[in-house]
């Protein structure tokens, strides 16, 4: 981050992380600014996140060799500010495709002058290009210059994109593969398990990591189940080699839900219990799944409590949702009130569709294709949280009010 007190005293130049704009904003509003200077800063943006990030200054004057020369007044204060910075992310959603995620504006009083900070990271889902209304045109950061991409900046960030997507997918099979090799929960012998996988494109940076403090005591970092008595969280916080792992268990097997928040931002979540269970009627060792339709709904707030978690410790969407059942052939659950049972499993290893989290999507939506995917794999037509239309059916989504 650029320390303010320093750009005059230091004649910082704009260079490859730093542009300077001097900007004023009639009332305080961003929508005040000529269009001119609105895709002007757009594209710097986009620039920024195509390059290797950097931060943009509002509010500083310069001379035509780039030096700043003094500090002026973006017209921007603090009762006007978060109405400015609500349409300056507006504007950027609509001429910035994809969305530039985790950008970061700061109000910073300077000898009675107010200005503006906006770091804007290096993107993990870059090409960004921006969008004047007929073309995409892609923008590169040059030293203290704003190019447009060529062909090898493009071929480049796009391969960049393909790599991160299959290091999302290796990272999540890597993961699965532990649980079933008995590395992580202990020998599971042929017991079913539910596993949430909530991945973040972020995460697959080199030098991604979060900050476990906000999360050690949250109650939303929870075990997928049993419900709990009152209050308060279930089961035991620890640290491990991965980061932080709250885990519930008892009897021969110690660990029979856990939730796990890894150094690079990511979260697993399994579930054993209910995966595994003997209606009080039958006898003998058979277990099926418990009752899906119950399942689908704990499934669907996990996934919306976890996510809020992710944002409440600043990791940037977007947001990869896979769910696999593993040690699920043959299994069966209850699909109704009266007990009646699905089709068997018809794999050990059951893969979800994914579901795709962005600033911009309905929670609703998106976890669609995941949950109608396992519901097909049951045999089932659709998923229990959609009606024939398949539109969400709002009692069952009421956990996003709260």
């Amino acid at each position: 981050m650029v320390n303010i007190e320093n750009i005059l005293n230091e004649k910082l130049q704009e260079g490859q992380h730093l542009e300077y704009k001097d900007y004023y904003f009639e009332n305080g509003k961003f929508n005040s600014l000529g269009q001119k200077q609105k895709n002007t800063l757009a594209k710097e943006i986009c620039a920024f996140a195509n390059a290797e990030g950097g931060t943009i200054v509002i509010g500083i004057s310069e001379d035509k060799n780039h030096n700043p020369t003094e500090y002026s007044d973006t017209g921007v204060n603090q009762e006007t500010f978060e109405q400015w910075e609500q349409s300056f992310r507006l504007f950027c959603k609509s001429k910035i495709r994809p969305v530039v995620h985790g950008i970061k504006c700061k109000l910073i009083d300077k000898d009675g002058n107010n200005l503006i900070s906006i770091e804007v990271p290096k993107s993990i889902i870059k090409p960004h290009a921006f969008y004047d209304g007929n073309r995409d045109d892609f923008f590169i950061r040059y030293g203290n210059i704003c190019n447009h991409m060529n062909y090898d900046d493009l071929k480049k960030a796009f391969t960049e994109l393909e790599s991160i997507q299959n290091k999302i997918i290796r990272f999540r099979d890597n993961r699965i593969s532990m649980i079933l090799n008995g590395d992580v929960a202990g020998n599971i012998e042929d017991k079913a398990v539910l596993i949430i996988h909530i991945i973040p494109n972020w995460s697959m940076g080199v030098n991604s990591y979060v900050d476990f403090r906000k999360v050690e005591h949250e109650e939303a970092f929870d075990v997928f189940s049993p419900i709990p008595l009152g209050s308060g969280r279930r089961g035991m916080t620890l640290y491990n080699a991965d980061g932080i792992m709250v885990n519930y268990g008892y009897g021969d097997f110690p660990i029979m839900s856990y939730t796990q928040l890894f150094h690079n931002g990511s979260i697993e979540s399994t579930e054993v219990r209910l995966m595994n269970y003997q209606p009080n009627n039958l006898t003998g060792d058979m277990t099926y799944i418990y009752k899906w339709f119950d399942i689908e709904e704990l499934l669907s707030k996990k996934i919306y409590q976890f996510c809020s978690v992710l944002e409440e410790i600043n990791v940037p969407k977007p947001y990869n949702v896979f769910v696999s059942i593993l040690n699920g052939k043959g299994k069966e659950t209850i699909i109704d009130s009266f007990g009646e049972i699905s089709e068997p499993l018809p794999r050990d290893i059951i893969k979800s569709l994914p579901a795709y989290l962005d600033d911009d999507s309905n929670f609703e939506e998106a976890i669609y294709p995941l949950l109608t995917s396992l519901a097909n794999a049951f045999g089932l037509k659709k998923s229990f949280m959609y009606d024939e239309n398949n539109n969400p059916i709002k009692e069952k989504f009421d956990f996003i009010k709260g």
